[in-house]
């Protein structure tokens, strides 16, 4: 018998999927840590503020991906019928996208700037 902290199947394996959500939020961060020194010559101070968004983004998608981890163990090993929404893969895409903003405004800077 199988005890109660068990997923019943072996073969799904939500710990991976976790980390690699954790993986992607840490990937963040260290991109949102990075946007004021990368933008600080073009955009001065105003560069903190896509940074501070992106970390802040960074660490809600950490959250978000540690809620759906123990929501989904919690349905594998009991008789919920827990389905995912799609706020965890929205949260990345809106960071990715807010990082990609910011990097084409960089480069429209530096192209104006003669590449500086």
């Amino acid at each position: 018998m199988s005890s109660p902290n068990e997923v019943w199947d072996a073969g799904l394996q939500p710990e991976r999927t976790s980390l690699a959500w954790q993986r992607t939020a840490l990937a963040f961060f260290g991109l949102g840590l990075a946007v004021p020194k990368l933008a600080w010559t073009a955009l001065g101070a105003w560069s903190i503020l896509p940074a501070g968004v992106v970390v802040v983004g960074a660490l809600a998608l950490f959250v978000v991906g540690q809620r759906r981890y123990r929501r989904t163990h919690d349905a594998l090993t009991g008789d919920s019928g827990y389905r995912h929404d799609g706020r965890l893969p929205l949260l990345a895409t809106l960071v990715g996208i807010l990082l990609a903003v910011v990097a084409l405004i960089l480069v429209a800077v530096a192209a104006g700037t003669g590449g500086g």
